[in-house]
Order: C-alpha cells, then structure tokens, then sequence
C-alpha cells in the first residue's frame, strides 16, 4: 500500500488515495476524467450530497431507516429477553447477557456495514442500492478487528497522557490540576485519532483492506484535511441535531442526508468520481 505523501508518482503507478490526475489541468483534457470527483471541501461535499440526496430521496431514506429499525428491534429483543431473567440464576444470566451483547455488536456491525455499501452505491449512482444492505457480512470480522485495535490505540493514548499527569499530581502534593489538564490532553488526543481514523470501515469494505491496513489508510488519506473531517463531523451533528429539534420529524430526512454525506466524503477523500444516474443541472459534474 503506498502512501499519501509518496511524491510525484509515475503515470502508470496507482495510488488511490489521491484524486484522478488529467493530463492537461482541470480546464484541459482532463477535466472529463475529474469531472464527477467532488474537491475535498465542506462546501463542496454538502452541495454534491445535497444533489444526489434530491434524486434518490427515497432510497437514501428506506435504506437508512431499514437498518436503524432493524439495529433498533435486536435491541428491544435484547431488553425483553434479559428482563426476564432471573438475576439470582447468575450463570445463566450472564450467560444470555454476554451472548446478546456479542451478538448485538455482530449484528450492528453487519448492518453498518451493509449501510455503507449501500450509500457508496447511492452516491455513486448505482442500480438497485438497497440489494447491499445485507452484503456487508464478509467484513464483519475485520472490522471487529480493527474496532478492537481502535480502542485499544484510544486507551494506549490516554494511558501515555494520563499518567505522567498522575505522577505529576503526586509529586505536586496530589494536585488535581495536573489530572484535570492531563485528562483534558487525553480528551483532544483521542478525539484526533478518532478523526483520523474514522474512513476505516468504508477502506474495508470499498477496498477489501486488512485490519492495519484499513487503519494505516485512514490515517494517511486523512492527512489531506483533518480540519475539513472536524467540519464534517461537525456538519453531521448540527444536521441532526435541527431534525431533532424540528419535532424529532426532521431525523426522518436529516439522518439519511447525514449518512449519505459521509459516504461522499469518502469518495472526495479518495478523489472516486460519483457518477450520478442523470447528469443534469444540479450535478457534480456541472
């Protein structure tokens, strides 16, 4: 897997972290080649999300809430069955509530991932999208895997931060100045590797990456624009947040549109055109 950063690449090599190149700039000849990849810039990725969301309104919508429901009703299943176990029968109590919870995190992570083929299909202008939201159980283990690796990186992080500020506390007559700032360092380090990181799961399933691969990758096509991810993110949570707040009636379109905008800002990361169905005034293209 080559690198981000590796400089002036040949035109033959593949280095599919960096957007297509044309040969003559993107007012020459090769602007047909770049004309459907999104620049990877907030405003660009909402106008373009924006611009798919209007014309595949309703699959954005069924596919998202399919799998919502779906994650949503194993819950319930969940809470019905352990409430009605005894506590004092422990063996068999913790036995069905740790099988639950293994199963609830497969299952959660199947359709996750089954979500996010379905949305790349979607943003990129695909036939029959909603036919890969049960396609995503080739990847469950992996990205278990690297969900697992993920925490433990968080941990090691905030285990490095914390504990000078520990000593340091110590050595101060057990201030809790120093927990207080360490823990705060802590904070910020875990949520930058969080942003980092976060395209893992789609370099699973888009890329078929490894464990440390998909880490490796997410990490390095991140490096373009770790503000432009905060933004996104950000974007992600205020778009949410108004539908709830519009009466809780607005997350009925605000979670599609959110999950669809993550999948194009996949696709702009990676510099993948979106290719939509009907090029047309409001395309990406134009």
């Amino acid at each position: 897997m080559e690198p981000v950063t590796k400089p002036d690449p040949a035109p033959d090599e593949l280095d599919y972290y960096a957007p297509p190149r044309g040969e003559s700039g993107p007012s020459g000849p090769g602007r047909d080649v770049e004309a459907d990849v999104v620049p990877f810039d907030l405003g660009c990725i909402v106008a373009a999300t924006w611009s798919v969301f209007k014309r595949r309104l309703w699959p954005s919508v069924g596919i998202a809430w399919t799998a919502y429901i779906l994650v949503l009703a194993f819950g319930q299943v969940q809470s019905l069955v352990t409430g009605r176990l005894s506590p004092a029968d422990r063996p068999t109590y913790y036995f069905v509530y740790f099988a639950f919870f293994f199963g609830g995190s497969v299952f959660s992570t199947w359709i996750s991932l089954g979500q996010n083929l379905a949305f790349l299909a979607i943003a990129r202008g695909e036939e029959a999208p909603n036919d890969r939201l049960f396609q995503g159980w080739p990847f469950v283990l992996t990205s278990l895997l690297a969900g697992l690796v993920l925490v433990g990186l968080m941990a090691g992080v905030a285990l490095i931060v914390l504990a000078p500020a520990a000593l340091l506390a110590e050595v101060a007559g057990r201030s809790i100045l120093p927990v207080v700032l360490g823990g705060v360092v802590a904070m910020v380090a875990i949520a930058y590797v969080a942003l980092r990181t976060w395209q893992f799961a789609y370099f699973i399933v888009d890329r078929n990456l490894g464990v440390m691969d998909s880490l490796r990758a997410s990490w390095w096509a991140t490096g373009r624009g770790p503000g432009t991810v905060l933004l996104l993110y950000l974007t992600v949570f205020a778009a949410n947040l108004a539908g709830l707040l519009c009466f809780v009636v607005g997350l009925i379109f605000s979670i599609p549109f959110t999950t669809l905008l993550l999948a194009v800002g996949y696709l702009s990361l990676t510099g993948q055109p979106l290719r939509p169905l009907e090029a047309g005034p409001d395309s990406p293209a134009e």
